[in-house]
């Protein structure tokens, strides 16, 4: 839910996960979700809509779900803007709740802003908890930082990781190990781009870079093998 151009698919996909349907009120981040992952429906619609809902639930009924994942907009939450409290954005997080309550898959996974734990003195995201809870899931929040992660990025982002009580998994097993703690671990945008400083931009240029780093001898492989592909 809330899938966008596909970030979270790309990265469950690479986990050998299969995404059934992605669900986005955006036209040109449905379509460009749908070239991205042809294997799987999109619906463009108003989630807050019942209709929406109907129809992601419709769908549903013939596939086996066994995880919901989805980023509900975050403006009204982020410590970059103004934090408005009567933000409608602020409120999506129900209707995305409301649709794991119907479909209650094993796990949910939800993704959001730094800002969301301090937002009205962190009462959204203690009410957040306390929905999956009554819903019979145990839960976790962790803040998480990408560039621990092998991530060229200092980026911030809240994860809550919900399970069904009822199978044999407590959140805490499912949030990943650091990678690359410590500034002399740390991938740099250096290390990723640097290569591509040199690249004529054109319709006809061609990558042709001496440089190279760890980082980028691993895109290159991948790049390489998806070619080949």
């Amino acid at each position: 839910m809330f899938c966008g151009a596909g970030g979270l698919t790309s990265g469950f996909n690479k986990a050998g996960i299969k995404a059934v349907m992605g669900s986005d009120f955006d036209m040109s981040a449905s379509i460009t979700y749908k070239i991205n992952n042809p294997e799987s429906e999109i619906l463009c619609g108003d989630i807050t809509e019942d209709e929406t809902k109907n129809k992601i639930f419709n769908y549903i009924d013939n596939h086996n779900v066994d995880i919901i994942c989805g980023g509900p907009p975050c403006q009204g939450f982020s410590l970059a803007g103004k934090r408005f409290i009567d933000d409608p954005r602020n409120q999506l997080f129900k209707d995305y709740i409301a649709v794991v309550e119907k479909i209650r898959p094993k796990i949910v996974v939800m993704e959001n802003v730094e800002g969301l734990l301090t937002f009205q003195n962190g009462e959204i995201y203690q009410q957040i908890i306390e929905l999956y809870q009554s819903m019979n899931y145990k839960v976790e929040g962790r803040l998480l930082i990408a560039s621990e992660y092998g991530v060229p990025q200092k980026r911030k982002r809240v994860i809550i990781i919900a399970t069904r009580n009822d199978i044999n998994v407590v959140p805490a097993d499912l949030f990943p190990d650091k990678t690359t703690v410590g500034a002399d671990k740390q991938i740099t945008a250096e290390n990723a781009l640097k290569d591509l400083e040199n690249v004529e931009c054109s319709t006809d240029s061609k990558y042709d870079s001496t440089y190279t780093s760890p980082f980028t001898k691993y895109l290159l492989e991948k790049y390489n093998d998806i070619k080949k592909g």
